[in-house]
């Protein structure tokens, strides 16, 4: 069937209109059945959801739809939803959440979003949703927007595990409030962006475990953003691009454990941070994930006194087109072979 059925009674509860061929949900799709509590629309040939398809539906507990050929969520398409445990959209084919998806929804219990292809949360994706407990985004995410938690309010667990982004992006978490806990985990972030935690507030925890950065510009958490406990173990920090780059000020527990960092010149940019500079344990309980020779010993390990200093950041730039000659390209060159001497004195070889 590609259409609802015209005889269902109005005071129907339940409802399963699955293995059918339902092509879409129009705005206000459902509002003759004002009764409905669960909407079970798994296994349809549902390509587009409108504007408000649920508008209506205030006994609404649970929605499900999976496996449709569902590629993207539309604006507004959750929007206006309340007191609802459990949406679930897995396996699914979304490849885009859209702004404003839920926009106007509160008391939420759960959003299900496992097992799709997603590539790109958009800005300000989640805004105007109000208390959810558990917010669970697919593995495999490509991209995240700045201010794709914009106007997020009140959200028990944000879960984002195997990522695999280009970036985490300046601002990705702004405008994002009230949170009992954020867990980044397992997963590769591609340039940790300097800003990328502003204007987060009012946190419980944030855990940030197990995952690859191939380069650090800053890991700041600010006093400002309140949050009160922050955990960062088992991450490999494979460059770091900035000086002073570990800024993390929580209000009762910062835990900075096991994590593999450059010990090469780099190393003093990480030692120079306020956090490192405030926990003297700091050395002992990191590694080196470079040079060879160091890898995987306490940073604690390493030889400071013949360890030399980076150049300035900027001057490891590489040179834009426009001076891409004379003084800039022996620059470059002169920081390749700086950089190179400093692996050198360090671990002694490769």
């Amino acid at each position: 069937m590609s259409e609802m059925p015209k005889k269902l009674p109005e005071t129907v509860e339940h409802l399963t209109f699955s293995r059918n061929a339902l092509p879409a949900l129009i705005t206000e799709m459902f509002i003759r059945w004002r009764h409905l509590e669960v909407l079970d629309l798994n296994d349809n040939n549902i390509r587009d959801i409108k504007p408000f398809a649920f508008r209506g539906l205030g006994h609404l507990k649970e929605i499900s739809i999976q496996n449709n050929p569902l590629t993207e969520l539309p604006q507004f398409s959750f929007a206006g939803l309340e007191n609802v445990n459990q949406i679930n959209l897995s396996k699914n084919r979304i490849q885009v959440i859209n702004p404003y998806v839920f926009a106007g929804s509160r008391n939420i219990g759960m959003i299900i979003l496992q097992e799709n292809p997603l590539i790109k949360v958009r800005a300000r994706a989640f805004s105007g949703l109000r208390t959810v407990q558990f917010l669970y985004l697919p593995s495999w995410v490509k991209v995240i927007e700045s201010n794709a938690f914009y106007d997020l309010e009140g959200v028990g667990l944000l879960r984002l595990h195997s990522l695999d982004l280009h970036a985490l992006r300046p601002h990705t978490f702004r405008g994002l409030r009230n949170v009992t806990q954020i867990s980044i985990q397992e997963s590769d972030l591609g340039v940790l962006k300097e800003l990328a935690f502003e204007g987060l507030r009012n946190v419980g925890e944030l855990r940030i475990l197990n995952n690859k950065v191939d380069e650090v510009e800053a890991l700041e958490v600010c006093e400002e953003a309140n949050i009160d406990g922050v955990m960062v173990r088992g991450n490999h920090f494979l460059q770091v691009t900035r000086q002073s780059p570990l800024r993390i000020n929580a209000n009762h527990r910062s835990i900075v454990t096991e994590n593999y960092l450059p010990c090469t010149c780099q190393l003093w940019w990480v030692l120079e941070s306020p956090l490192a500079i405030q926990n003297q344990m700091f050395p002992r309980h990191n590694y080196c994930v470079s040079p060879y020779a160091m890898h995987g010993k306490p940073i604690s390990k390493v030889n400071l006194t013949n360890l030399e200093r980076c150049p300035a950041p900027q001057e490891l730039q590489l040179p834009s087109e426009q001076d891409a000659s004379g003084g800039r390209v022996v620059m470059a060159g002169h920081v390749f072979v700086h950089l190179l001497a400093s692996m050198f004195v360090v671990g002694g070889r490769w």
